[in-house]
């Protein structure tokens, strides 16, 4: 990556404060981590449509599409 690449080139002047850069790119570098966690949070984290949850009066499919033998009522 070169330095003009980032968005702390505007605080780079010939003759100027490296350290001012080297500290606005640590905070960039910081903001990217932060936003690429929540990034991956949101595609790999666990997700509530994955659940499970047993509802009783819920129909299954497979016995609407006559997949599979209709369940006794007890």
């Amino acid at each position: 990556m070169q330095l003009s690449d980032c968005t702390a080139k505007n605080t780079f002047s010939p003759g100027g404060d490296p350290t001012a850069v080297i500290q606005a790119l640590r905070a960039e570098i910081a903001s990217l981590k932060q936003q690429l966690d929540w990034f991956k949070r949101q595609l790999f984290g666990r997700k509530s449509e994955k659940r499970i949850l047993e509802h009783p009066n819920q129909l299954d499919l497979s016995t609407l599409l006559g997949d599979a033998p209709p369940a006794a009522d007890p």
